[in-house]
């Protein structure tokens, strides 16, 4: 029978071979696996949610754009109509 003493060293010196051959990661490759797949989720949705981001910001800067294209559209009219008010008396 097995002492305490006895399966320490056992799981020491299993320890330390494992380490020889570089096995540091101690998941079995199924869980491995899944983790690699939800970490490809999580990336997908990060790009999508950043393309998602600069679809809405290229929006918002085209409505700023047109918004100050009406403005100056507005100002240039106005300024014109007063223009014409003036002289056409």
């Amino acid at each position: 029978m097995l002492t305490d003493d006895h399966l320490e060293a056992l799981a020491d010196k299993l320890v330390g071979k494992l380490k020889e051959h570089h096995h540091t990661l101690w998941l079995d490759p199924e869980t491995h696996s899944t983790q690699h797949e939800f970490i490809q989720v999580l990336i997908t949705e990060r790009e999508d949610r950043i393309a998602r981001r600069r679809a809405l910001e290229d929006k918002i800067a085209g409505s700023v754009i047109l918004s100050a294209i009406m403005g100056l559209i507005y100002i240039i009219g106005s300024g014109a109509m007063e223009y014409l008010r003036e002289h056409l008396k």
